[in-house]
């Protein structure tokens, strides 16, 4: 009789800790989808389009295009971390493109693709250029002070500076959603240097005091 009481209580137990489990996380929830929840930043990506043509079936613009091409460059200043798609046309007409992006030593990425069959034929290059914006969060925000919370949540204002900083300051608000791949390791200098420790093939450097110290 008494084990089944243990059980009964137990069992109890459990049915409150999962009834205050939900009704804790419903709250976080409820708090994390409105303005007194801990607002981080946001990261949108915007879209710019132009159209090079090639007038008479040639593969080098007339200089009036690159005129046009170079103020759209100029209008949406293109710059670091720009991720450039030329599509459709011959792909001589996009290696030109690309050359000519290259040349002017922007440092975007750029990446060519032919397009529908219809674009293939046209005498014209798209030019769709892919850019992230970061907007920092409003700060401070004590919308929920931190020492009236009671749902287990972070206070609104709760490293709201930091995360601010950090929108303000990033180079490419892309790294925010997914980093960068790291490049090759520069591991033969740190080698290098550590074989001439072991050789005693480390030069000192040369004295520089007068003495008396």
């Amino acid at each position: 009789m008494r084990g089944i009481i243990q059980k009964i209580s137990i069992l109890a137990s459990v049915t409150l800790l999962s009834a205050c489990n939900f009704q804790l996380n419903q709250h976080v929830m409820e708090a994390k989808n409105s303005f007194e929840y801990r607002q981080g930043n946001r990261v949108d990506m915007v879209q710019f389009s132009h159209d090079v043509t090639f007038p008479g079936g040639k593969s080098i613009p007339t200089d009036p295009e690159f005129d046009r091409f170079d103020a759209f460059m100029n209008s949406i200043q293109m710059g670091y971390g720009d991720q450039i798609t030329l599509r459709g046309s011959a792909p001589e007409r996009r290696e030109v493109l690309t050359a000519y992006i290259q040349r002017l030593g922007l440092p975007v990425t750029i990446k060519t693709v032919p397009g529908s069959k219809k674009e293939m034929v046209a005498n014209k290059v798209s030019v769709q250029v892919e850019r992230s914006v970061v907007t920092p969060p409003s700060c401070p925000n004590w919308s929920n002070f931190d020492g009236n919370e009671q749902r287990n949540t972070p206070g609104s204002n709760y490293g709201c500076a930091v995360d601010a900083s950090l929108g303000y300051t990033i180079a490419n608000p892309r790294d925010l959603i997914e980093g960068q791949a790291p490049g090759p390791a520069l591991g033969k200098p740190v080698i290098d240097a550590q074989r001439r420790y072991q050789d005693r093939q480390v030069t000192r450097p040369a004295a520089t005091g007068t003495g008396g110290l």
